[in-house]
């Protein structure tokens, strides 16, 4: 009985042919690899058998004995030689890949080292009692693009090696973003100490830092910031001049307003990007379009719009292409003036027409104004949030009165200056200087003239110039003179006891002016005489007169 095997070596793994002769005819022959079974085969009538194949089994390396066997014995046995064998679970990728490496036909329970082009690298593993180990990883090492050899080496020495190709790789995070959001580019595989170009959307894009270089090892990282583009997926490529890799980026739309609060009548501004290019865009306030405009080539947009005149509160304010649409809240805050604007330099007077316009205000409200604390008038918010109220300044004391106006919800105050400016000082007409005056005397002075109405007078009579001693005052006049009544006449007291006369004016506003120079009369006594005596006097003088008329005619009858 005889084998005979081919080939004579090879992998755990792989399959062999095994031929026999001198084998009983027609009988089973048992094929042996070391003590193992590995398979059987039928002999002719002849007793041989030929190209049975079988796989060799796992087992460490070196010789192992293969034979058959049939029910009459054994042949002798052929060597086969089992070779080590690694395999990986890829053969080309980019640094950073984890990668599963096996391995079979090593020496048995030994350790193994693998390296990396000669690199020993950090992983490990130990065969089993067969010389074969599974499933142990390792991360492949930054390199530049090529070819590369894995080898796996045994505690004795035996190795076996498998190629591995590297090949350009790029990532960058996020991978999507508002345009200006800052990306990180990194990239390894490429080739070594190469310029590094990136492009988006096949635009060549500032880097920082503004120069890359790949190291020796291929490697490189960047940052960029997304240029202007349109909303949608757009290509990122990286390029060392003869190798490049992509990936997309999307962009999404973004939006911002200029301000967020303020007040009716305000200009707000919304601008734009990543939004679809050369496409109208809408903005809506509280559901009205208030301005439309068309994005740039890039998806940009500034348009510019009015607040409506709505009372206070918070309002939407959207954006939108149709596709892309973006929201922002706008508060609208009351906002009144008033006018004049008063202030201690610049004072108003009692009569001075006051206007309070507002708006932001409810709707339809009653509208109340005070003055001073002082209810002064009422009316009814507009439909549109608007007032406007004018009153007429009351009369009161100089200084500052608080002006508000408020709708039950929202309220404005200001503040009104009264002038405090004293009034002309009345200038004396008459009584003149130490005249002779009637004991009903009256008085006259130029009339003053003052913003703030209306002008009364007081006057005052004293018997002294100091004048500590009045004898009539009179105050709130309101003509420039008055003329004593009877019940008020003065005594008579001559030349020798003369009375002094002064008066001064009060405005709207309460100003007094100064007292006017001081002016005297006096009042004579006047002579009487007794009834009696004045009828005989009226009889006389009767009786003269009679012979007066009779004289003048005979007079005129002898002319005649």
């Amino acid at each position: 009985r005889q084998i005979t095997i081919t080939p004579t070596s090879g992998y755990v793994g792989s399959t062999f042919t095994v031929g026999g002769s001198g084998f009983s005819p027609s009988s089973t022959v048992t094929i042996f690899f070391d003590a193992i079974v590995i398979g059987n085969t039928i002999t002719t009538i002849g007793g041989t058998f030929s190209g049975a194949s079988f796989t060799v089994p796992e087992s460490y390396r070196g010789n192992h004995m293969i034979k058959g066997s049939d029910t009459t014995g054994d042949s002798p046995g052929v060597t086969f030689t089992i070779l080590q064998k690694i395999t990986i679970s890829q053969t080309s990728g980019v640094a950073g890949d984890q990668v599963t490496i096996s391995g079979t036909g090593f020496t048995a329970t030994s350790n193994i080292t693998f390296h990396w082009d000669g690199t020993l690298l950090t992983a490990s593993a130990i065969t089993n009692a067969n010389g074969s180990f599974t499933n142990d990883t390792f991360t492949i090492p930054a390199s530049p693009r090529g070819n590369y050899t894995i080898r796996a080496r045994d505690a004795i020495g035996n190795y076996a090696t498998i190629p591995f190709t590297i090949g350009q790789k790029m990532t960058f995070t996020p991978t999507s973003g508002t345009v200006g959001t800052e990306v990180t580019v990194s990239g390894n595989g490429f080739e070594a100490n190469r310029s590094i170009t990136i492009t988006f959307a096949g635009t060549v894009i500032t880097l920082s830092p503004a120069s890359i270089t790949t190291n020796s090892e291929g490697s490189f990282s960047a940052s960029f910031n997304v240029p202007a583009g349109a909303s949608g997926s757009h290509e990122v490529k990286v390029s060392d001049g003869t190798n490049e890799d992509s990936q997309a980026f999307t962009v999404s739309a973004t939006a911002s307003i200029s301000q967020t609060e303020g007040y009716v009548g305000d200009e707000v501004t919304f601008s734009g990007s990543g939004f679809q290019a050369q496409q109208p865009v809408t903005v809506t306030f509280y559901n009205e379009n208030v301005a439309t405009a068309a994005t740039d080539i890039y998806g940009n947009f500034s348009l510019s719009f009015t607040v409506s005149p709505l009372a206070a509160g918070t309002y939407l304010v959207t954006v939108s292409d149709g596709i892309n649409t973006k929201e922002a809240y706008f508060e609208i805050r009351t906002s009144a003036s008033i006018s004049p604007q008063t202030s201690a330099a610049f004072p108003g007077h009692v009569g001075s027409a006051v206007t309070i316009s507002g708006i932001g205000f409810v709707a339809g409200a009653p509208l109340t104004v005070t003055y001073g604390g002082k209810r002064i008038t009422t009316t009814a918010v507009n439909t549109d949030g608007t007032f406007s109220v004018t009153f007429t300044a009351p009369a009161g004391s100089a200084g500052e009165y608080a002006i508000m106006a408020t709708d039950g919800t929202n309220s404005t105050q200001f503040v009104f200056v009264m002038e405090s400016i004293s009034p002309p000082i009345p200038v004396p007409s008459k009584p003149e200087m130490d005249i002779e005056a009637e004991a009903m005397v009256s008085f006259d002075w130029v009339d003053v003239a003052d913003d703030s109405l209306p002008v009364t007078y007081t006057l005052q009579v004293a018997t002294d110039n100091t004048f500590s001693s009045i004898v009539l005052e009179k105050a709130g006049l309101t003509q420039s003179g008055y003329t004593l009544t009877e019940e008020e006449q003065l005594e008579a007291a001559g030349e020798e006891a003369p009375y002094y006369w002064r008066v001064r004016a009060t405005d709207g506003a309460s100003n007094q002016s100064q007292w006017s120079g001081t002016g005297s009369f006096y009042v004579s006594a006047s002579f009487s005489m007794p009834q009696p005596v004045i009828y005989t006097l009226f009889g006389v003088g009767g009786l003269l007169l009679g012979a007066l008329g009779f004289w003048l005619g005979r007079k005129t009858a002898y002319v005649g």
